[in-house]
């Protein structure tokens, strides 16, 4: 955010008795988000399988991403208290156990849970956790509700 802000400095060589004058600068100072009262749920992660028409009342034709969500489970639960972060780890896909470290390995044996290709973390508000291993569907969103893509 921009905020205009006043100085007083001295002006240098300018005026002999080194008096001060008034400077006008513009400087940004970023300032702290609002909090929403809306809570975050979390995300899913999903592949692009295409795209398709779709016509509007007025015959308006817009254009469609297909999305494929497949296998997507949460993996890891993170709270304030112990992660310094309330967020959601999931993940999607199925991984090769060669290609995994063995840290990741051991947090896919610690839920028994199958291997995942990838993983992102998603911050949401404490009352909408979701526990370890539940599968995320396009049943989990509901219509109107916002997504960031």
């Amino acid at each position: 955010m921009w905020v205009l802000r006043t100085q007083r400095c001295a002006v240098q060589g300018g005026l002999a008795n080194g008096s001060l004058v008034q400077k006008r600068f513009v400087s940004w100072a970023p300032k702290k988000p609002a909090q929403s009262s809306f809570p975050r749920r979390t995300g899913v992660i999903a592949m692009k399988a295409g795209m398709i028409p779709a016509w509007d009342k007025w015959g308006v034709r817009h254009s469609l991403t297909v999305l494929a969500i497949e296998n997507v489970q949460v993996t890891q639960v993170k709270t304030k208290k112990e992660d310094v972060v309330d967020a959601l780890v999931v993940g999607s896909g199925l991984a090769k156990p060669s290609r995994l470290s063995w840290s990741q390995k051991g947090q896919f044996a610690k839920y028994d849970l199958p291997y995942k290709r990838h993983l992102a973390q998603f911050s949401v508000s404490p009352e909408n956790f979701l526990p370890v291993g539940t599968r995320i569907t396009a049943k989990h969103f509901v219509p109107g509700s916002a997504k960031a893509l």
